[in-house]
């Protein structure tokens, strides 16, 4: 927490020079950080959709997504961040108006759906959905458990697990969803150059038990059939149609997935 407010302290400094280093004696100044904090007090109301917004993000075009995924690379926006430096780096990001209306008609989409009033008959229903797809959990670990057994050969051991998640109710497609992470490990023992390991996000429909979506979402260094370049590209861009996926068809419910946020 001290390398956080030592940041802070040290770009208050540096911006508080930069303001009066720049401006004359006409009071300008006091303007400009009357401005700022008007700015923060009310991008602050909707700090709980910035924090998430690496996640969002998964919702925009791809070019947007591009564009504003240089600007926060180029920012440095990293876990160490605080709210109150979240709040200064989107003021920051506002200052290209293309930015700020992607972002705002995309919060604003979001809202809409989330924060959606119901009926006291709506919020029973979805409150007994959701109820009946926790109550799956156990048979599907179960399942999931015996799913695999470790392949065992003179040279190599390939190992597969499957775990879960975490299940929703989806209204989109109106039935139980469930997430699994499977890993895979081919262990090469004569070579080791030639093992790898890998990673997957796989959503169910548990009505079914149908497979609806699978996406690898990590690939080892040593991984033989992509170049870097492109482990790095596709990983990046299957982790973005995962969030997507969940995101549309969960009402936006970002809980679910915030363990992948950046921040």
């Amino acid at each position: 927490m001290k390398k956080i407010y030592i940041l802070i302290i040290l770009f208050l400094i540096v911006g508080s020079l930069g303001f009066f280093a720049g401006k004359n004696s006409n009071g300008t100044s006091e303007n400009d950080f009357a401005n700022l904090e008007k700015n923060l007090t009310e991008l602050k109301k909707d700090i709980n959709f910035y924090k998430k917004l690496d996640l969002y993000m998964a919702l925009m075009s791809e070019n947007d997504y591009k564009s504003i995924k240089t600007k926060i690379e180029d920012s440095s926006v990293s876990e160490e961040f605080s709210d109150f430096m979240i709040l200064f780096f989107m003021n920051e990001l506002f200052e290209d108006e293309n930015i700020k209306n992607t972002i705002i008609t995309l919060k604003d989409e979001v809202y809409g759906i989330k924060n959606k009033e119901l009926t006291e008959e709506q919020k029973r229903d979805l409150f007994e959905k959701d109820t009946a797809c926790a109550n799956l959990i156990f048979g599907i670990k179960e399942q999931l458990a015996k799913k695999y057994k470790k392949n065992t050969y003179s040279t190599f051991s390939a190992t597969s697990k499957e775990e879960l998640e975490f299940i929703f109710y989806s209204p989109t497609i109106n039935a139980c969803l469930y997430s699994t992470e499977f890993s895979y490990n081919n262990d090469n023992y004569d070579d080791y150059s030639k093992s790898y390991y890998t990673k997957y996000k796989i959503i169910y429909n548990a009505s079914t038990n149908t497979q609806l979506k699978s996406v690898a979402t990590y690939y080892s260094s040593n991984y033989p059939y992509l170049s870097s370049e492109e482990r790095k590209t596709t990983a990046e861009k299957n982790e973005i149609e995962y969030i997507k996926f969940i995101l549309e068809n969960s009402n936006y419910n970002i809980d679910l997935i915030k363990d992948l946020s950046w921040f």
